[in-house]
């Protein structure tokens, strides 16, 4: 796909936030979601959480978290690189 051929799609039932630093529940969220796409048992842990906050802190990375009809469905990471 390139800037040309793109096509943007809507969905209704699709929202996408940013995970805010200070928002403990949406990092835990967001933690636990990735988990479940890697395959990773359990739940994330508190030091997990930390890290991913001194990540968004730092701006090394944007984490989004997608609901579907307002239940979790997705998460994904925007990493920042020089001006882009």
């Amino acid at each position: 796909c390139t800037l040309e051929t793109f096509v943007p799609a809507a969905s209704p039932d699709v929202v996408v936030t940013l995970v805010d630093a200070e928002d403990a529940e949406a990092r835990r969220l967001f933690v636990d979601l990735q988990r479940r796409a890697f395959g990773m048992p359990g739940e994330g842990t508190e030091e997990e959480e930390q890290q991913l906050k001194l990540q968004i802190e730092n701006g090394f990375w944007v984490p989004v978290i997608a609901r579907w009809r307002g239940e979790p469905a997705g998460s994904g990471i925007l990493v920042p690189s020089n001006t882009v």
